[in-house]
């Protein structure tokens, strides 16, 4: 009501300081859209008042607020041009952090929207590199986060376990495990949930299931919904590498619950994802559909692309259960194409032991296809070190080989 006060009175300077106050507002009530609707009022309201130094700082801070309230509505329309008006801001001004912090953000943008994960990291990788030379924590925190991700969706695992432990040391000893730095998460808790999914597909179980544990007492304790719906979800997705679906289906739930809970649309999906997963894996076909499909049309309608290919590669593997193979080789397919147009290596090594499977259960004649799909899913897996993901395509190609006589290799 003040804010609507000052702007019909022409106060520029109060409607500002009350139309960012009720942003922040909606922010911590989750409320991410009316949030974004006061910041874009409050800089329309600074870009129709003469620019000076101050006006632009002023805008540049509340476009860097109303980045945090994109992020979990998946970088609506607008959200590109808001950061780049930002990283343009923050160079004019010479202002080298929140530089750092723009284009970081832009790193995820494209991550998000599902374009080539090489640029995002190249933006983040950037970002991170600035923020050690200033050996700010205000700044590395964040980035480091940011960048953790990043490695994490291309299956770049040894890279999120080099960087992920110098946040969270950084963090302990400065104190500042409560902080947010700009984010719409607590980054202690979250970059745990990375670092703990990075550890599963390394191979290393039970030290994935500490660092979550670690991560979802830390975000309960603080009762942050945001990271607690991400732990969850990376708790279930460990759960699906190790076999134990029914677990990951609980885990899921609770994901599913935070994530209403607090609106994270740009969440939902993946839960529901890992829930039709797990009813693969358990054998109840119908179930793993009616889940995956409904997680699909949700992320879809979120407008975020990231892990799109893992949505089409899981119903693959639910055709191929089911006997399918034509729907099961064309889901695969997709995935794929996916996989290989955004750089998402970790994806395409585990479509390509799917495919293998997929030509296996086909004619004869597709032997030697399946042959040469396992080996290069194999080949990019163990290139990444992704035991929990390369051990199974050792199995499934033992199993080609047992079907085709050929039982010393198999063996």
């Amino acid at each position: 009501m003040l804010a609507d006060h000052y702007s019909r009175s022409q106060n520029a300077e109060k409607a500002c300081k009350y139309l960012k106050l009720s942003g922040d507002k909606a922010t911590k009530n989750y409320s991410n859209w009316e949030a974004l609707r006061f910041y874009k009022d409050a800089i329309e309201v600074l870009a129709g008042q003469p620019e000076t130094e101050e006006s632009k700082r002023r805008q540049m801070e509340v476009r860097l607020l109303m980045a945090c309230s994109m992020l979990p509505l998946g970088f609506p329309e607008g959200s590109l041009e808001n950061l780049q008006d930002g990283e343009r801001l923050s160079k004019e001004l010479g202002d080298q952090k929140n530089h750092a912090n723009f284009m970081s953000l832009t790193g995820q943008y494209y991550a998000w929207k599902g374009e080539d994960l090489f640029q995002a990291i190249r933006y983040s990788e950037d970002s991170f590199k600035k923020s050690e030379k200033m050996d700010d924590v205000e700044l590395m925190a964040p980035i480091g986060g940011d960048l953790c991700l990043l490695y994490w969706w291309a299956g770049e695992c040894l890279k999120v376990i080099e960087v992920a432990p110098k946040v969270i040391d950084l963090l302990e000893k400065t104190q500042k495990q409560s902080e947010f730095f700009g984010r719409p998460y607590n980054v202690y808790s979250t970059i745990h949930a990375l670092y703990a999914e990075s550890m599963g597909m390394l191979g290393f179980f039970e030290e994935a299931k500490f660092l979550l544990i670690k991560g979802l007492d830390f975000a309960l304790k603080i009762q942050d919904l945001f990271s607690l719906a991400v732990l969850e979800s990376h708790n279930g997705t460990v759960r699906i590498f190790g076999g134990d679906a029914k677990n990951a289906i609980e885990h899921s739930k609770k994901s599913i619950a935070y994530c209403e809970e607090g609106q994270f649309s740009s969440l939902l999906g993946i839960p529901w994802l890992n829930i039709g997963w797990s009813y693969c894996l358990l054998g109840e076909l119908k179930k793993a559909r009616e889940c995956t499909e409904r997680g699909l049309q949700i992320y879809s309608e979120a407008g975020v692309r990231y892990d799109l290919g893992v949505f089409y590669a899981v119903l693959g593997l639910i055709n191929l259960e089911s006997g399918d193979l034509e729907n099961a080789r064309r889901h695969a397919g997709e995935a794929l194409k996916m996989s290989q147009k955004i750089h998402q290596k970790w994806l395409e090594g585990f479509v390509m032991i799917i495919l293998g499977r997929i030509h296996g259960k086909e004619k004869e004649s597709h032997t030697n296809k399946a042959q040469k799909c396992f080996t290069q899913g194999i080949e990019i897996l163990t290139e990444l070190k992704l035991k929990a993901l390369f051990s199974p395509g050792y199995h499934y190609l033992g199993e080609l080989y047992a079907d085709t006589g050929k039982h010393n290799k198999a063996l």
